[in-house]
């Protein structure tokens, strides 16, 4: 982040007001002090989030030594905005929903507005929480041992934390239904837990007037914005979830359709919304499209792989061999500290490179796979760069590079000839994943037990080239049919595995 070009209000001796604050940069210096009209003064001590212009929320003081979280609206807009947070703030208060208090609001010398909380020292967003233990966006380290991640057989577990803490978060959410209100950025990020509370922020996005409780549809609607930013997984335990909503929303049963239809509006829209950003520049990506060749990179792996990105061929040469064959080459590498997979998609001959020229590589498929996977919460290692050879909008040879699968395959997991049934966390974990893909409607393409790595709780899926999610239901089922058969074969028919895989695939 580059300092701001503005001059600094810690350049200036005395408070500063909201005519300042517009001029402030995106790196201004702290700490700083701001006027009020009430003659009160804030010094504000870091910034969390600043929109240049318009508004900054800040861990700031009070003259009084007090830590709070102050929110402050500049510009145009500032009193709709100001407004719109405070009553949605005064809204959650009257219905009784935990919010952080409301300390006080106020108004600067020339125009703008200031909403004072208080500063909760221990809380984290109900993101972090559950992504220390799940996988939200796909974004967690898939680790070969158990360690503190969520098993599947958990989320059918009520009195596991995490599911204790989601149950609170609907009953919460059934609260603010029962008071006739609607938060529209209903997401874990919105959500904070500060010891045994938990708290709903961004009054901005609470709309409604306390009173009648919320029509059920509009309430079926926000509920499931919620459960779609969580893993599809996390569907197998929506009964005693949606119980827990209706024990402060009360209404009749729902209509489980229409809640998942609702899941799906929103998941759909989530999932566009990301693997939109995965072919562009923005903050995750940096998308590079220079003559001859085209690269998409994750920005948190950028440097480390910076060497790799400039020759992929040089990278393979030096890598630990794992597959070198007329379609693909893959190695391993390890980068500060960090192993990493390089494929490279081979061009076989020139009717080959015929056929694939006009469509996109087997590796920007799998990008796109890897990533819809990780952002339906389906383990699979994060894809962090993909690379494509053209001439014009013409394809040659590509390469995909993933952080490594650790774990164990299943066809190693599982004795060849004579492979036992799955034991209780394995069973789960089996079930887990394919309830996800048939909710998703996702086939692998190649489903064998290469293709499948146990990780200590959970199944991780890789070689991603020929996934598909389809959008008509009999498609899928046949595909499936095709996953499932592939599946079976790994092992000897009559085997303890085949026969509880035959009775427990869906579709059998």
């Amino acid at each position: 982040m580059q300092a701001s070009t503005a001059e600094s209000p810690s350049t200036r001796s005395e408070p500063v007001d909201a005519a300042r604050l517009r001029t402030l940069g995106a790196d201004p210096c702290l700490p700083c002090l701001v006027r009020l009209n009430s003659g009160k003064t804030l010094a504000i001590n870091r910034i969390l989030r600043h929109l240049p212009g318009k508004r900054i929320a800040a861990d700031a003081a009070l003259p009084d030594g007090r830590r709070v979280l102050a929110k402050l609206f500049f510009g145009r807009s500032a009193k709709r905005h100001f407004e719109r947070e405070h009553r949605g703030i005064i809204a959650l208060m009257a219905a009784e929903v935990d919010t952080p208090t409301l300390i006080l609001t106020g108004e600067f010398p020339t125009g703008g507005w200031a909403i004072i909380t208080e500063y909760l020292d221990d809380a984290i967003s109900f993101r972090e929480h559950w992504g220390a233990v799940f996988d939200l966006v796909g974004r967690t380290d898939h680790g070969g041992g158990d360690g503190a991640r969520m098993r599947a057989m958990d989320v059918t577990d009520p009195a596991h934390p995490a599911m204790q803490a989601l149950a609170t978060l609907f009953r919460r959410i059934g609260q603010i239904h029962e008071a006739g209100l609607v938060h529209e950025d209903l997401h874990p990020g919105n959500v904070l837990l500060a010891g045994e509370r938990l708290l709903i922020i961004d009054g901005d996005a609470v709309q409604g007037v306390p009173g009648n409780p919320l029509e059920r549809d509009q309430a079926l609607r926000n509920l499931g914005q919620l459960v779609a930013q969580f893993p599809v997984m996390l569907e197998l335990a929506l009964p005693s979830l949606v119980d827990a909503w209706r024990s402060t929303y009360h209404i009749p049963p729902p209509d489980m359709n229409a809640l998942t239809h609702a899941i799906d509006t929103a998941r759909g829209l989530r999932i566009s919304d990301y693997l939109g950003k995965a072919r562009r520049n923005c903050t995750l990506f940096e998308t590079s499209d220079a003559p001859g060749r085209m690269q998409v990179v994750m920005r948190s792996h950028l440097a480390a792989l910076s060497d790799i990105l400039a020759d992929p061929d040089s990278a393979l040469t030096c890598a630990q061999l794992l597959k070198d064959g007329r379609s693909a080459t893959v190695g391993l590498v390890q980068v500060e500290g960090k192993r990493y997979v390089i494929k490279r998609y081979n061009i076989r001959n020139a009717a080959h490179a015929l056929l694939r020229a006009p469509r996109p590589s087997r590796a920007w498929h799998a990008w796109i796979a890897g990533h819809r996977l990780r952002a339906l919460g389906i383990a699979t290692p994060e894809p962090v760069a993909v690379i494509e050879s053209r001439l014009g909008p013409l394809r040659g040879r590509a390469w995909l590079i993933t952080e490594h699968c650790p774990g164990t395959a299943l066809r190693w997991h599982y004795d060849k000839d004579a492979p036992r049934a799955p034991d209780a966390i394995e069973a789960a974990a089996f079930k887990a994943l394919f309830h996800a893909l048939e909710r998703t409607r996702i086939t692998h393409g190649d489903f064998k037990a290469h293709n499948l790595f146990w990780q200590g709780g959970q199944i991780a899926m890789i070689d991603l080239d020929a996934m598909v999610q389809h959008r008509d239901c009999s498609a899928f089922h046949r595909a499936w049919e095709k996953d499932r058969a592939r599946l079976l074969r790994n092992w000897p028919r009559g085997s303890e595995l085949h026969r509880w895989l035959e009775a427990n695939l869906f579709g059998a």
